[in-house]
């Protein structure tokens, strides 16, 4: 899989916000993780994921990993905790 962009970049430490994660390869998606934590989320398509954002501890950027039957990818620093 490949991340090409993710909206919204930041939410709040509860998490809770619903991001579009758009990018090739989503197909068979299994986990999807916001720094090690891991979100609820639903495939729209191949190109398209909409996850939940899960509650962090601390402020600051995250990474968002996708990983698939393919493999995984990750989007270093892609999503900020305020």
């Amino acid at each position: 899989p490949v991340i090409y962009s993710i909206s919204p970049t930041t939410g709040p430490l509860a998490g809770g916000t619903s991001v579009t994660i758009v990018g090739v390869n989503f197909t068979g998606a299994m986990t999807v993780k916001f720094g090690g934590s891991v979100a609820t989320f639903t495939i729209i398509d191949p190109l398209q994921i909409v996850a939940t954002s899960p509650s962090q501890a601390v402020t600051g950027p995250y990474d968002v990993s996708v990983t698939t039957t393919y493999g995984t990818f990750i989007s270093h620093g892609a999503f900020s905790y305020t």
